[in-house]
């Protein structure tokens, strides 16, 4: 049988050594992707700031499905209303309990904010999806059960 010059025998047990394809560079394998070694701190504020705009991509998919749930108040829209608005205020206090495994939690801090301001946008949205459904109480009628009635002192028969 002829061997050819690419061809590898597993079975043979003195070509364990195979020779690197062609453009392989040891050098390359040893360095990171941006070229130089990244510290511990500097990783840290990397991974803070992907936990801190995770939230922010979830907006406009979140705003994308209240605005395919139509302006009427039905069990759909109220559902992602209800649970856009609670998973905002529960994330919102619970702030610490997402940035847990850092070392450091006191350099972390614009993180930390940027988060909360997420999360705080995340329950906006929700309100404002309450307000274009009318279920917000925004206008002076919607508050008239606090109003008195005038009691008629005169009935006048002409």
């Amino acid at each position: 049988m002829v061997r050819r010059r690419w061809e590898v025998d597993f079975t043979d047990k003195k070509s364990a050594e195979v020779a690197p394809p062609p453009g392989y560079s040891q050098s390359h394998t040893n360095e990171s992707a941006g070229g130089k070694k990244l510290s511990k701190e500097a990783l840290d504020k990397k991974r803070a700031w992907a936990i801190a705009l995770a939230p922010a991509k979830n907006i406009p998919m979140t705003m994308f499905m209240m605005w395919m749930s139509g302006d009427s108040v039905n069990i759909f829209s109220m559902s992602i209303v209800f649970f856009t608005a609670f998973n905002g205020l529960k994330s919102l206090f619970t702030v610490n309990s997402a940035f847990k495994g850092f070392d450091r939690p006191s350099e972390i801090i614009q993180e930390r904010l940027f988060f909360a301001l997420v999360q705080l946008a995340t329950v906006l949205v929700a309100l404002w999806k309450c307000s274009s459904l009318g279920i917000l109480p925004t206008a002076p009628s919607d508050w008239a059960f606090r109003y008195h009635s005038l009691q008629t002192l005169e009935i006048s028969s002409i």
